[in-house]
């Protein structure tokens, strides 16, 4: 018997879940290890959810999720900074996905050199991603002959926070964000030439939180002819949790954010 707790965790589980939109997949979802454990029944089926759906009262459901809503830590009572700045916040990504081999245009030969030689038929999802109201801010499908780079160069708003990965990365795309007075926090790789202007020694409370160091820099290219952004920015290196030996290098345009905060602002990323 599927009882009305077991139904609000479903619910719950579709409303925060993507790929979760209807009620065979939310039937389906049901039978899955770890979501069995949280309900009474072996399989959730989506007669007796669409049964349920129809007869509930949804006003049965405000304490529950009043209830829920106060354990919600709130971030503008504990962090009003860190709040502020992720309201403008977008984060930026792309990721590639399989598509069916008939489609031509989503067709890309792999790289000589690269494994079997074998066609990777694979289309590229470059999306901008608000983090304050959880929508997306931008899509582009893109493939061959594109770069997450270029996708991440389109469209950059004034005032706007973007937060990116080592992977978009360039010296291109750093001076348009600058040139839209945009800020960033953007991750670089641990090869990146960077001009150290001054060395910023962390404080007790900011090695506490795992903040590693602290620099005023400039971009420094790595090789003759290329010309970076002259800007003083900063760099913040923090500890990574997940892989100790390899800390994060962040560039970021925002100059009175503490650096734990700047940490802070990269990990909402994910």
């Amino acid at each position: 018997m599927l009882h009305y707790d077991e139904l609000f965790t479903l619910e719950l589980l579709g409303f925060f879940n993507p790929k979760l939109r209807s009620l065979r997949s939310l039937e389906d979802a049901s039978a899955t290890p770890g979501l069995r454990a949280c309900l009474g029944v072996d399989r959730a089926c989506r007669s007796t959810i669409s049964d349920a759906n129809a007869c509930l009262d949804p006003e049965l459901l405000q304490p529950l999720i009043a209830d829920l809503r106060a354990k919600v830590p709130q971030l503008p009572q504990t962090n009003r900074q860190l709040d502020q700045l992720l309201r403008r916040a977008i984060a930026v990504d792309g990721s590639l996905f399989s598509v069916a081999g008939d489609v031509a245009w989503g067709l890309r030969q792999r790289k000589p050199g690269g494994s079997g030689g074998r066609d990777d038929h694979k289309i590229r999802l470059d999306f901008k991603y608000c983090c304050a109201t959880g929508l997306i801010d931008g899509l582009e499908i893109n493939g061959k002959g594109s770069s997450e780079t270029a996708a991440a160069r389109c469209e950059i708003k004034a005032e706007a926070l973007y937060i990116a990965d080592r992977g978009i990365f360039s010296f291109a795309l750093v001076q348009d964000l600058l040139t839209a007075r945009a800020d960033f926090v953007l991750r670089i790789k641990a090869s990146q030439c960077l001009e150290v202007i001054e060395e910023l020694a962390p404080t007790p409370e900011q090695l506490a939180a795992g903040v590693l160091a602290e620099r005023r820099v400039r971009l420094k290219p790595s090789q003759p002819g290329v010309t970076a952004p002259g800007q003083v920015l900063r760099e913040v290196v923090i500890f990574d949790e997940r892989n100790p030996g390899k800390p994060i290098r962040l560039l970021t345009s925002l100059p009175d954010l503490p650096p734990q905060g700047v940490g802070q602002v990269y990990r909402r990323r994910w």
